[in-house]
């Protein structure tokens, strides 16, 4: 960010680098127009006036979006299936890429949600059609807004065999940090529905007394995901501590780290 400020009676003006780098653009089209022949200028002029569109006023752009939550974050190889991005800053047309192999069908942005796993301000459901033969392994997830900004968020889906049997694919609690005696929530999800009849039973362990881990969670069959929160149970301690909690299934094991404080 970059802040500019003329004199005490003005206000200081916030300009982001994404602000400057367009401006820059513009700049540079407006002077490859003036460079042309006359008969190409009304053509080159209107790509200034569509990046002058996407420019708008000065410290009105819109932020750079940015990733918090792929949901589910796993697919099989010949799959068409929902994918949701939880994050902030998205805005209608964003375009979303997998990498190779992986069609986005439609994306569409809805308004705010909360809940356990879900920290964002904007949702963007896709429709998305991974090919039979798309490379296996992890994938980064890119969102571009039509101005242009955009975010990688590294990691954050990953390709399967399609004969893959289902295996853990999250485990997430909340909060991160709490103090002794709190109750946290968790949550897991699995890479494929659960089997049949029984379901899929989830294990955890926990590195530290102090935090009171369920022995095991049970996803229903044919879900992915469990349809409310387990609870955790922690003990007053008398100096900041950092716990180790892990969740197993599938041949799968996923940890996340609680810091507990007195």
């Amino acid at each position: 960010m970059y802040r500019l400020a003329r004199s005490h009676h003005t206000q200081a003006l916030t300009i982001s680098a994404g602000v400057l780098r367009t401006a820059l653009l513009v700049s540079l089209l407006a002077f490859t127009a003036l460079m042309q022949p006359h008969s190409a200028r009304a053509s080159t002029a209107g790509s200034v006036l569509r990046s002058l569109v996407c420019l708008r006023t000065i410290g009105q752009l819109a932020p750079a979006p940015s990733v918090t939550s792929v949901f589910p974050a796993t697919g099989k190889q010949g799959q068409t299936l929902t994918i949701t991005l939880g994050g902030h800053g998205f805005v209608p047309g964003a375009m979303v890429d997998f990498g190779p192999g992986v069609t986005v069908n439609s994306a569409v942005v809805s308004g705010v949600r909360s809940g356990i796993g879900v920290q964002a301000d904007h949702l963007l459901t896709l429709s998305v059609t991974i090919a039979a033969d798309a490379p296996l392994g992890l994938r980064d997830v890119t969102v571009t807004n039509p101005d242009a900004q955009f975010v990688t968020k590294a990691d954050a889906f990953t390709i399967i065999d399609a004969g893959a049997p289902p295996a853990l694919a999250s485990f997430t609690l909340l909060p991160a940090t709490a103090r002794g005696g709190a109750k946290l929530s968790g949550a897991v999800t699995l890479t494929l529905p659960a089997p049949s009849p029984r379901g899929a039973k989830v294990t955890f362990t926990s590195s530290n007394p102090a935090v009171k881990a369920p022995k095991s969670v049970t996803v229903k069959k044919g879900q992915t995901a469990l349809r409310k929160p387990f609870g955790y149970v922690t003990k007053k301690v008398r100096a900041q501590t950092t716990t180790t909690l892990t969740a197993t299934y599938g041949g799968v094991s996923k940890s996340v780290e609680l810091t507990l404080t007195p």
